[in-house]
Formats: structure tokens, C-alpha cells, sequence
């Protein structure tokens, strides 16, 4: 239902700022790329996905509706495909130099919906992708138990497919009519107050949108109590896509990642001093081996001394190294505008981080401490 109320508002592109990407992700076979078939079936009259250059996605994105990304994964995510998927789900223009000339510029602007696959979580440090982006999982448990057939699903498709275009079409008609008497306004506002901070809320231009699909074609009764306050089943939706998201950004966040390693490797020195003394060799100190490697303190197992935003990128990027980490950050700066920005995710990967100004040094410290497990 929720795939279906995304790809029904094509025809609305214009009356949103912000068009989120679907991303089906799953093991292999689960089912994801025959989906992806069967939306693209549906718009075009035959499947449509593909893989192709990023010029030539510029050029399909500025002329249709849908483009269906097959097994694009983390490694395929070039600087490029990155800039074409940002300027696809926000609607901002690229900008290039034309070619033969050193003045002229040629602007390239999408106006599509963008639909991926693949198995692995596709840039969950990417906060700019992933909190506009609709990730689906797909499960073989999930699957009938029947024979499908998807030949015989897409024909049918395709011989009812002008019926269903011109349902959707309806529907937007009246969509259209509920936008010029301001739904969509009266929507935005009840998303704001009933989840004021849920994690796909930069969407929620295109989410009235697909409220207002929803209600399309319901009595005028039910489309005054569904403007009223929101369906549960629309609530029940966006948190199941909150869900989702938050699930991958914490498992794929490289500063908690990073985190997790170092706070690992602290125990373990301590535990090594411990086992020292038990056997009575009072000469090993593997936790100041710990300090002198990564150039930080902890108070305890549990609680990092404050450190700044230098030290720390220093060591998380050696502990990213001895880990074999992703780990790209290079600046302090940098690092610490990236926590100020995945500060929720990173406390729900388990680490709590306060910063506060050194009153001599006028820095930002961090103090880091790791959530216990009867607190989460």
C-alpha cells in the first residue's frame, strides 16, 4: 500500500519540493527486482529497470516519471550516481560547463520518482539520502506459498494497465480539486502536530500528497474526518519506514561503528591488566599501551574522558585502520558537524555524546559514554 500510494502521486510531482527515493532491499531472490518490475510495468507498459550511465539517467530522469535502478549497491555508489540520486529526491539543478566552450553552462534538472535494489544498505551514512528515502524490506519468509508466476502478473498488468492509469488519473483529479481548497496545507499541519519529529518529516510535502491519494475517491464525510486527523493506518506506515531507516543508519553509522570498536579495545586492554595480575606480573599495562596508541583517557569502561574533536578523529581513524573501518572523515571540523548531525542515530547505536566549550582552550569536547544495556 505504501509503494502504491508513492507511485500514484507521479502526476504530482510539481506540488512537492521533496521526492523521497524507494529503495527494495533483501537477500537474493526475495523478490525485490520482480517488484521493481511490476511498478515499472505499470507506468510504462513494460518492465523498465536498468542499470546505465549517470548521463544517460539525467536524461531519462528530465523526461519520465520513473527511473528503476537494478542491484545498485554500496560500491556503485560513485561521487556521481550520489549527485544524481541528491538533485533526483530534492529537485535542485546540476550544473555543468557545455562542452567547447568556457563561459556557457548547461543546467540538468530531473523531475522524477527513483526506485533502487539491491541487497546491502545502500549509504546509511548519507543522512541526506537515507532521511528521503522509502526502504522496503524484502524476506523470502514473506513470500506465498504458490507458484508466482511473473510473466502471467506483468501481462496482467498490461492488459488492464489503461483501466488502472485512468484510475490513477481520477484520483489525482480529485487530489488536484482538495490541493486548490489548501488539504494539502491542512495535512502538512496534522503531520507536524501528530509527529512533530519523526525521521522522514523532510518529506512531508510529498507525504501529504500521498495522504491526500489515499483519501482520493472516499466520500465527503470521510475525507472531512481524514483531514480531521490522520488515519492510523498512514501513522502506522510512516513509523514502519522511521523504523527501517533508523535500523540501517545505526548498523551502517561509521562514527558508531568507529566507536564501538574503540570502547571494545579499551576493555579488552583492561581486561588484560587484570588477567596480568592475577597471575602476579605486575609489569604489564596494556591500558596505558591503550592511551599511548590512541591518544585518549576513560574514566571507566563505560565513559570516555573528554576529548576534542582533533583527538578523537585521531583516534577513530586509527582504530578504522587496525579495524578495516570505512572511515572517511579528515577534518575536526568535519567529524564534529557530522556527530551534531547523527547524534540520535549514534545514541541509538548505543553511545550517548555531549559536547560542551572548553572554557580555556574555546574548543568543543566530547564526553562519550556507552549506554548499558537495561537503559536503551
Amino acid at each position: 500500500f505504501l509503494i502504491l500510494s508513492w507511485l500514484s502521486c507521479f502526476l504530482l510531482i510539481d506540488f512537492t519540493g521533496t521526492r523521497p527515493m524507494t529503495r527494495f532491499e533483501g537477500p537474493a531472490g526475495s523478490g525485490k527486482t520482480t517488484a521493481s518490475k511490476l511498478i515499472s510495468a505499470l507506468l510504462y507498459g513494460e518492465p523498465q529497470h536498468k542499470k546505465a550511465t549517470d548521463a544517460a539517467n539525467y536524461t531519462d530522469g528530465s523526461q519520465n516519471p520513473l527511473i528503476v535502478l537494478d542491484n545498485i549497491e554500496v560500491k556503485q555508489m560513485t561521487e556521481d550516481l550520489t549527485a544524481f540520486m541528491l538533485t533526483s529526491i530534492t529537485g535542485i539543478a546540476k550544473e555543468k560547463r557545455k562542452g567547447g566552450t568556457d563561459t556557457e553552462t548547461v543546467i540538468e534538472r530531473t523531475k522524477c520518482l527513483l526506485n533502487t535494489t539491491g541487497i546491502e544498505p545502500l549509504c546509511g551514512e548519507l543522512s541526506e539520502i537515507l532521511s528521503r528515502s522509502f526502504v522496503i524490506n524484502f524476506d523470502l519468509a514473506n513470500q506465498a506459498s504458490d507458484c508466482f508466476l511473473e510473466s502471467e502478473v506483468i501481462s496482467a498488468i498490461q492488459k488492464n494497465r489503461d483501466l488502472i492509469i485512468s484510475a490513477l488519473m481520477k484520483r489525482t483529479r480529485h487530489v488536484l480539486a482538495m490541493i486548490r481548497e489548501g488539504a494539502q496545507k491542512q495535512v502538512m499541519r496534522l503531520l507536524h502536530r501528530t509527529m512533530p519529529t519523526h525521521g522522514k518529516r523532510r518529506c512531508n510535502d510529498y507525504l501529504s500528497l500521498m495522504y491526500l491519494v489515499m483519501l482520493a475517491g472516499s466520500d465527503d464525510r470521510e475525507v472531512t474526518a481524514g483531514l480531521a486527523e490522520l488515519s492510523p493506518l498512514f501513522i502506522g506506515q510512516i513509523h514502519s519506514i522511521n523504523d527501517t531507516s533508523r535500523e540501517m543508519a545505526r548498523e551502517s553509522n561509521p562514527i558508531a561503528t568507529a566507536l564501538a570498536s574503540l570502547f571494545h579495545a579499551y576493555r579488552n586492554a583492561v581486561e588484560l591488566d587484570e588477567r596480568a595480575r592475577q597471575g602476579e606480573d605486575d609489569r604489564a599495562d596494556h591500558v596505558a599501551g591503550f592511551i599511548e596508541r590512541y591518544q585518549v583517557r576513560f574514566e571507566n569502561e563505560n565513559i570516555m574522558e573528554p576529548v576534542s574533536a582533533g583527538r578523537l578523529l585521531a583516534a577513530l581513524r586509527r582504530v578504522g585502520r587496525e579495524f578495516n573501518l570505512e572511515f572517511e572523515y579528515k577534518r575536526p571540523a568535519q567529524l564534529g558537524r557530522r556527530i551534531s548531525n547523527d547524534l540520535d542515530v549514534i545514541r541509538d547505536a548505543g553511545f550517548l555524546i555531549v559536547s560542551r566549550r572548553n572554557t580555556h582552550t574555546k574548543n568543543f569536547e566530547y564526553r562519550i559514554r556507552k549506554i548499558e544495556a537495561d537503559e536503551e
